[in-house]
């Protein structure tokens, strides 16, 4: 089909080149043969070079190259835009719509590797489209994405949608279909121009394109599917007429169209077979083996075309599946250039002979040829280089639990390694134990022994924590006792990049870390597959052609330095050089085999990586087989806390447990005097001497206050000075600072303690 772009009428240079050097001709002579042959061909059918030239300078022809830059680049934007009039389509033809939407989602599934059997896959995405698409929306991939995860459908048919498909298997979903935006073997369909049909069918233009730089075949389907469902979409909105208008070549369709299988391309071209024909567009299908074709495709195609077959076998099964009548028998007669024309509805059989090309008839187009055909209409779009993609790092915000309590401040916390970043916390001074127990919700009691005062026992939820001395009780103690409380855990991937300070969903947390340790083992491993085919099928092909061309190459420069060495003197060097044998073509020849011989060192090479492929993939595996099997590491974390303005009465004594009103707590006996000291009120001054009873001491400064400036919450009964009391705006009450909230007005702030709050919000 590309060779319909080499319409030549003075040289078919450099057309035949290759040819006639396959042939041992010398390109010049064979240029001439074929300017002769074609123009006796041509004279036969009453037409002539001048018939060849009206032709190349009417006519364009243009070379599409998806997933390439060799000739125009053709992409699949990376929106499905919703077809003509979907709505009426649905109403009107649902069978037909249906079968656009089941075959744009399946498309979509093909490309990431799913097959038609996800069926809850299909359905799911088919659903999503269908919405869009009914409102007369198109949808991205992110967009897709997105509604995959977090689905605007609530039910699939009489379920819910959790119920129908899990939120594990969406999250999967949704991580495959991210690789089309993501990984650079799927973005290389974004790049080129867009896929536009108005420009396809221009008038006086053929439209070639070109399916061999697609590696796979799965990728050919889907973008099969593709083309033949926007080419139905830009049909609908076409008037209908009896007239043929367009015209689509689809050369060896075989596996696109198979009777039992049901890619992405077959859907959308049975449509077309069925329908086409009222919008003006003809259909013509290449095969050689018809057999192998769906038989809704045969019974669609009223005229059949059959070339000369060899074998018995291949004429009993065209003559079986064709339904040809008894002059089926001629088909191995047939000669070069005859064709058995079929009618099915009229049921005649005529033996035709076309006429001769205009064009150069011979193999396809090389990627070179492809180039220097499409440079006048080629857009400056380029193709972005192929980088492995970057392993983007999950910052997770984290805080630590600290925070929630409001007592302390972290001054350091010393790690070997950054892990993530920590939120400062600022907070208020550490309160004394009372206020500790009620904020961390642990029991924690001080217990000294009578016959031995210097000494006490800390417990913490009634297990002992530490025996210390009581002079020790004002900052290493608490300082201890609060970094064994709040010790941190800090869980991290090394390969993924995340972290999580205390996780409460740990095991959720792993089973995170492994999904994405096996998608970036898969994405390594089909980065090698790439290459791996990219030396296969791009490569490696050329060995035997660079061999041939260096043997060939090899004689010459023997022959010529054999001529040269003959004949050495001005004449004869005279004659030497008008021939072409001159010292400087032959340092040309012999810079050309350098190079020759550089490429198939790189062909060896990619030989060797083909055969090693099991053991590259299997390397990769067993880098990741670690991680898989303990994708978490830990590392504990203690922080420093900083004690502020924590002051104690010193002096000779001992600590002693008291109680009043039923309320205990630990007071200092002083021995002299034989009463309770609690040291001065932080109101007026005066000294705190009491008998036995509980000394008043404020919760939030744990200063002693006297009789007369105590004042008491009345919520939960805390003794606070009267530096951190706090009336009530709404009520009058005084409460302490942890039963009120605080609200800022325009000019000073206010006060609402708890039961106020409850009130106005009831």
């Amino acid at each position: 089909m590309t060779t319909l772009a080499l319409a030549c009428y003075e040289s078919f240079r450099p057309w035949c080149d290759a040819e006639a050097r396959a042939r041992g001709l010398d390109p010049e002579v064979y240029d001439r043969e074929l300017l002769r042959e074609y123009s006796k061909k041509l004279r036969q059918y009453n037409l002539d070079l001048i018939n060849v030239k009206e032709f190349s300078e009417n006519i364009r022809v243009k070379i599409y190259t998806p997933r390439s830059n060799l000739g125009i680049p053709l992409s699949i934007s990376p929106s499905f835009d919703p077809p003509y009039n979907y709505d009426t389509l649905l109403k009107e033809d649902p069978s037909s719509a249906y079968e656009l939407l089941e075959s744009t989602a399946l498309s979509i599934l093909r490309l990431i590797g799913y097959s038609e059997k996800r069926r809850r896959e299909l359905a799911l995405l088919s659903s999503i489209i269908n919405e869009k698409w009914a409102r007369g929306e198109g949808i991205s991939i992110e967009q897709l994405i997105e509604e995959v995860r977090n689905p605007s459908i609530s039910k699939m048919g009489s379920l819910n949608i959790d119920e129908f498909i899990s939120s594990k298997e969406r999250r999967k979903l949704a991580r495959d279909l991210n690789l089309l935006i993501s990984y650079p073997s799927f973005k290389a369909w974004f790049f080129g121009e867009k896929l536009d049909m108005d420009r396809l069918f221009e008038p006086k233009t053929i439209s070639v394109i070109d399916l061999r730089w697609i590696p796979t075949e799965s990728e050919k389907h889907f973008f099969v599917g593709i083309l033949l469902n926007c080419l139905y979409s830009w049909m609908l909105k076409k008037e209908g007429t009896n007239r043929l208008k367009y015209l689509l070549v689809f050369d060896e369709v075989i596996g696109y169209v198979p009777p039992v299988q049901a890619p992405p391309s077959k859907r959308a071209l049975l449509m077309l077979i069925k329908q086409a024909r009222a919008f003006g567009l003809g259909i013509i299908l290449a095969t050689q083996n018809p057999v192998d074709v769906d038989y809704k495709v045969l019974s669609n195609a009223a005229n059949r075309f059959i070339g000369r077959l060899a074998t018995k076998q291949d004429i009993a099964k065209v003559r079986s599946g064709l339904e040809l009548d008894n002059s089926g028998g001629i088909l191995a007669k047939l000669k070069t250039l005859e064709f058995l024309y079929h009618n099915y509805d009229e049921g005649k059989t005529v033996l035709i002979r076309p006429r001769w090309l205009l064009t150069y008839h011979r193999g396809a187009l090389t990627a070179d040829e492809i180039k220097l055909v499409c440079a006048k209409y080629k857009r400056e779009i380029k193709l972005p280089e192929y980088k492995p993609p970057r392993d983007t790092e999950v910052k997770q915000k984290t805080y630590i639990p600290l925070g929630r309590y409001d007592i302390l401040s972290v001054k350091s916390s010393t790690v070997s390694r950054w892990i993530a970043n920590v939120e400062e916390i600022v907070v208020a001074d550490i309160p004394p134990i009372g206020k500790i127990e009620k904020k961390l919700k642990r029991k924690i009691r001080v217990v000294i022994h009578p016959l031995v005062p210097d000494y006490m026992v800390i417990f913490i939820d009634e297990k002992p924590f530490k025996v210390t001395k009581k002079k020790e009780l004002t900052r290493s103690v608490i300082r201890k006792l609060l970094e064994d409380i709040v010790l941190e855990k800090i869980v991290y991937s090394d390969v993924v990049k995340i972290a999580s300070v205390s996780p409460d969903n740990e095991k959720e947390l792993a089973e995170k870390v492994k999904e994405k340790i096996l998608l970036k083992m898969e994405k390594e491993l089909r980065r090698l597959e790439s290459r791996i085919n990219h030396y296969k099928y791009n490569v490696i092909p050329r060995k035997n052609m660079i061999i041939s061309e260096l043997a060939k190459l090899e004689k010459e420069i023997e022959r010529i330095e054999e001529k040269i060495g003959k004949r050495g003197r001005r004449r004869r060097l005279s004659l030497i050089e008008h021939k072409g044998y001159s010292r400087k073509y032959l340092l040309e020849l012999k810079k050309h085999r350098r190079t020759l011989k550089r490429k198939l060192a790189q062909i060896l090479e990619a030989e060797e990586m083909v055969s090693r492929y099991p053991i590259l993939a299997d390397n990769i595996r067993r880098k990741y087989e670690p991680y898989l099997k303990r994708p978490l590491n830990y590392i504990f974390i203690r922080p420093i806390f900083k004690m502020n303005n924590i002051k104690f009465e010193k002096g000779k004594g001992s600590l002693m447990k008291v109680s009043r009103h039923g309320l205990k707590s630990t007071v200092f006996i002083e021995k002299k005097r034989g009463y309770i000291y609690a040291g001065r009120c932080i109101v007026c001054g005066i000294p705190v001497v009491t008998g036995s009873r509980r000394i008043p001491l404020c919760s939030e400064c744990f200063s002693p206050v006297c009789d007369n400036h105590t004042i008491s919450c009345y919520i939960c009964g805390e003794t606070v000075c009267k530096m951190h009391a706090y009336k009530c705006s709404e009520c009058g009450k005084t409460t302490c600072r942890d039963c009120c909230v605080e609200k800022r007005f325009l000019f000073k702030k206010k006060y609402v303690c708890l039961n106020c709050i409850e009130k106005l919000t009831k």
